[in-house]
């Protein structure tokens, strides 16, 4: 098996000029001609089920050193409110299928936590959507309204949550060695620092944006019997969703938009990625332990799993255009290949904004309901 992936992944385009060269193509419709032909050994390292067990148990040990995957750790509390009581912002989603609200506290290291909303519906169909925003205090911002309420009024339940020190999420930490007490800086320079002060401390900082959605997911399949469990997430809600699916295989569908390309492709004539958020370049993980590429193909392997990488060609903000191309063919090879599962990148180019466009949602309806889906 891993010579066979070798052979057929043996070219694969990278980054060979410096990082500040500038291109001569439109980086928005075409590939730069400097992005030459390399071995693809160093870019992937799972050809065997084996090699995906091997990569997820070191990363679980990166993450939490000392407790493991935390599979049995629950909410800290969970509140029922009726719609009326909701927070305005749920109450302001455009659908006639909410019937109840829980608020689930996940408390975690550093007196962290995460607080997460279960809208049950009236009408429900017996399945979950996870919904990620990124880093923004507004969940229903870049389509998460109209995500949220689509699926709700087709009887998904939905947890929605924010990044961690965004939305309800507190941004004082305490007992930070060295630091004791510290108020985290608003936007995206929060995780930075986070990154900065807490880093591999008690294991790898990212586990606090993990966390919360194993939590949640112990939670759903204790309390309730869903048929299935999903996630889809927008800009560093795709990066969560990535690391997410790629770690907790109860996630079966999951649909990241706009929230990750390879590191190889945040350099060069057509630099593109969200440079500056520490958990999405993070050395520890992504150099060390897996390639981006092998998180797209552990998020994508098992029974009845399948992940759509959804990008933005005219995205405004981070990982736009085609260079895609150079690396999807070998994760959706090395997935075939396996024989458990499914991967493919669909590129949104119906719009020029940083967002879960109209077109993505009934993409996403067509994966999750085979059945023809009408607009949204």
């Amino acid at each position: 098996m891993h010579n066979t992936l070798r052979t057929i992944t043996a070219v694969v385009v990278l980054l060979t000029l410096a990082a500040g060269a500038q291109s001569e193509v439109d980086c928005y419709t075409e590939i730069d001609p400097s992005y030459k032909i390399a071995g693809m050994s160093s870019l992937i390292h799972i050809s065997t089920p084996a090699d995906i067990q091997r990569i997820r148990k070191e990363i679980v040990a990166y993450f939490w050193p000392k407790t493991g995957f935390p599979s049995d750790k629950m909410p800290a509390q969970v509140a029922k409110m009726s719609p009326a009581d909701a927070p305005e912002w749920i109450r302001s989603i455009d659908s006639d299928n909410l019937a109840t609200v829980d608020r689930l506290d996940i408390a975690m290291d550093y007196d962290l936590h995460s607080y997460i909303y279960h809208l049950h519906p009236v009408r429900p169909n017996n399945r979950l959507l996870i919904f990620q925003m990124g880093h923004s205090d507004d969940i229903l911002a870049a389509g998460g309204r109209e995500t949220i309420g689509w699926f709700l009024n087709k009887g998904f339940s939905i947890m929605t949550l924010w990044m961690p020190l965004f939305g309800e999420n507190p941004r004082t930490a305490r007992n930070i060695p060295g630091h004791d007490t510290y108020t985290f800086p608003t936007g995206t320079k929060g995780h930075n620092v986070m990154g900065e002060l807490i880093g591999d401390t008690k294991g790898c900082f990212i586990r606090l944006f993990v966390e919360p959605i194993v939590v949640a997911i112990n939670h759903a399949e204790r309390k309730y019997d869903y048929r299935d469990i999903n996630m889809v997430g927008i800009s560093g809600g795709g990066w969560a969703t990535h690391v997410c699916a790629a770690l907790d295989t109860r996630i079966k569908q999951s649909f990241p938009v706009a929230g990750s390309l390879p590191l190889y492709l945040r350099r060069g004539p057509c630099p593109n990625g969200s440079q500056g958020d520490a958990e999405q370049e993070w050395a520890g993980l992504f150099e060390k332990r897996a390639s981006w590429l092998d998180i797209y193909i552990m998020g994508a392997c098992g029974p009845g799993r399948k992940q759509i990488h959804i990008l933005n060609q005219y995205d405004s903000c981070c990982f736009w255009g085609v260079n895609y191309r150079t690396f999807a063919p070998f994760v959706t090879d090395a997935v075939f290949f396996l024989q458990d599962g499914f991967y493919d990148v669909w590129l949104d180019s119906s719009h020029k904004d940083h967002q879960i466009s109209k077109k993505a949602i009934k993409e996403i309806d067509k994966h999750l309901c085979p059945a023809k889906a009408a607009d949204p």
